[in-house]
């Protein structure tokens, strides 16, 4: 290939990008649903997760009967203290309680509150953070009274605490990218197709690969400019490390492989953009519930858990979940999402080659041939 026919490609490819860039911010509903829809759950989560009232930590006071005045002082104040939600409770009973989730904390008081006895503070390791007010009031009555120490006890093993705003960082990225799939891959390749712009680029000389190349490459770059929204965000509130950035970067760019690879099959497939919003409608509703991308796996019905395992959405927010502590369990390890993820790229691919359409004229050429073969049909029976 000589230097001209090279400057030729590259000016026609460059002509192409534009045309495509053209083509996404000129459709505003395209536009809003591609950078603007997905950063909204971003605000509302923020929002619930700064305006929702700490539940109340239920705390059980174990207490010995017969017990002083500054005992059944120091109890009342427990009880009439706004965060806490007391109950009393048996030492023998803490353990089966604690496995239940009915306590967070617990108190056992000696009989009096002197220099011989000791208070004890047994709570649950997970509900540290939450504790830490119990502890603090507990140490301030006290230690005035310059009698009992307070021995602490957590037990439990320790779990990563969830966080509603890690866990939906993976959630509202991959919202953003299947957006970016479906409403700004999808439909515009079928309003091509309907226009019939795409009929008139299988007969110019224009190179296919270079049509599809210029596709991807001003997708990538809004895909780009959703990670780095994204990113700028979570730094901000502490979401993710610079550490994560490489391991983020990489499990996004298998997703939006395995999202490119479905956006061009559902546009090579479907007629109408109204299919394309009922897929939408699919996959952005309950398949992003069940897939645990905006409700904890772990927190649903083993048949839900199940049924999620085979689907390939579950394993992209399973990998981005490995750079994010969002306190849940990992579904597989990182090499099995990223497999899986390819080889789901790679299936929609094969589909795609197989399945799409340059011109709607072909299905009422395959329709034709199918009215030819019922009258040929119907003439032999009649002939015969």
């Amino acid at each position: 290939m000589n230097k001209a026919s090279i400057k030729t490609n590259w000016n026609a490819f460059i002509q192409l990008f534009l045309m495509n860039y053209r083509e996404l911010v000129r459709d505003r509903t395209t536009f809003f649903f591609v950078l603007v829809f997905p950063f909204m759950f971003i605000v509302l989560f923020a929002f619930i997760s700064y305006q929702s009232q700490p539940a109340p930590i239920k705390v059980g006071i174990v207490m010995e009967s017969g017990s002083d005045a500054k005992v059944q002082s120091l109890t009342e104040q427990l009880r009439q203290h706004d965060r806490f939600q007391v109950s009393n409770a048996e030492e023998a009973e803490l353990n089966a309680k604690f496995e239940k989730k009915e306590l967070d904390a617990a108190v056992v008081l000696p009989r009096t509150l002197d220099a011989q006895g000791s208070v004890r503070l047994v709570y649950d390791r997970n509900k540290e953070d939450l504790v830490l007010i119990l502890k603090s009031l507990l140490y301030d009555k006290l230690h005035p009274i310059g009698g009992p120490q307070m021995v602490t006890e957590p037990i439990g093993d320790a779990r990563k605490p969830f966080d509603i705003l890690k866990f939906t960082f993976p959630s509202v990225l991959i919202l953003a990218f299947l957006s970016l799939s479906l409403t700004g891959t999808s439909v515009p390749i079928i309003q091509m197709r309907q226009r019939g712009s795409l009929r008139l680029f299988a007969l110019t000389p224009v190179n296919r690969f270079n049509l599809v190349a210029s596709q991807i490459l001003v997708r990538a770059v809004i895909a780009m400019i959703q990670v780095a929204i994204m990113l700028v965000y979570s730094f901000q509130t502490g979401i993710v490390t610079a550490e994560s950035v490489p391991g983020i970067l990489m499990v996004s760019g298998f997703g939006l492989l395995m999202f490119f690879s479905l956006g061009y099959m559902l546009g090579g497939m479907l007629r109408s953009q109204e299919a394309v919003n009922g897929v939408i409608g699919l996959i952005m509703g309950p398949l992003m519930i069940v897939c645990g991308l905006f409700y904890p796996l772990e927190w649903m019905p083993p048949l839900i858990r199940t049924f999620s395992q085979y689907v390939p959405l579950t394993y992209f927010g399973d990998g981005l979940r490995k750079f994010v502590n969002t306190g849940t369990e990992a579904m597989a390890s990182l090499v099995v999402d990223c497999l899986v993820m390819t080889a789901t790229a790679a299936l929609f691919l094969v589909i795609a080659r197989y399945t799409f359409q340059w011109d709607d004229r072909s299905d009422q050429e395959r329709g034709r041939r199918k009215d030819a073969r019922k009258n040929a049909k119907k003439s032999f029976r009649i002939g015969g």
